[in-house]
């Protein structure tokens, strides 16, 4: 801890040369002493990379809401969503998305999750009048054999991805729907783990995700510490 502000000043010197302006840190959520240290230098958290076993998937208890993949002629409700996310974001945290984001690249992740059907990447909520008013993005992720991540998670495991639900249906379990039903498909797939990534100043995600059984793994500390 004494020598880490030294540390620090040689990567700020040699980060503002690159134009670099951005510093993050990795701490284990436990790990108060290291965390302490990052925070008394002018750090705040940022993101939690939460986990939990896939099985038991949590009781849906939506019964008047339609969860299934999405398919192809559904990848405009797919962007429109990811963008309310992305708005919602802009609004409410400081570490998630930003607002402006163009929309090409959403659009082609949307074509990319609704490519295969065999193997479904996004699950679509609709209410009781068909209308889209939630998604899920899923994948599997296999660390390679030397990748310093064996130390923390499993070799394989599954990745929820960008979650949304619509402001009109949020607070109705959709979003509980929608976990229950990935974290299925997942476990069909042989993965017993699923991970995300959640916003720890995003005031939906931490309770909703930790009232899911998702608990943290690695926090990520942010900071503009570098002038």
């Amino acid at each position: 801890a004494e020598l880490l502000p030294l540390l620090v000043g040689g990567v700020a010197s040699d980060a503002r040369a690159k134009g670099i302006r951005r510093l993050m840190v990795q701490v284990r959520p436990h790990d108060w002493i290291a965390a302490s240290a990052w925070l008394r230098l002018g750090l705040r958290p940022g993101t939690v990379f939460a986990g939990r076993p896939t099985r038991p998937a949590p009781d849906p208890a939506r019964p008047d809401v339609v969860v299934r993949p999405a398919r192809s002629d559904d990848a405009d409700a797919l962007v429109a969503l990811a963008f309310e996310q992305y708005e919602y974001h802009a609004a409410h945290t400081e570490c998630g998305m930003r607002s402006g984001q163009a929309e090409a690249p959403t659009r082609r992740l949307a074509e990319q999750w609704v490519q295969r059907a065999e193997v479904p990447r996004a699950q679509l909520a609709l209410d009781a009048d068909g209308r889209p008013v939630g998604f899920l993005e899923m994948h599997a992720v296999e660390l390679p054999a030397h990748s310093p991540g064996l130390l923390y998670y499993p070799p394989r495991y599954g990745y929820l991805g960008l979650t949304s639900v619509t402001e009109s249906a949020r607070g109705r379990g959709i979003g509980r729907a929608l976990a229950a039903r990935a974290l299925a498909c997942l476990a069909d797939r042989g993965l017993d783990y699923a991970m995300l990534h959640y916003v720890v100043d995003n005031p939906l995600s931490r309770p909703f995700w930790s009232g899911l059984g998702f608990a943290p793994h690695v926090l990520t500390l942010v900071g503009d510490v570098l002038d």
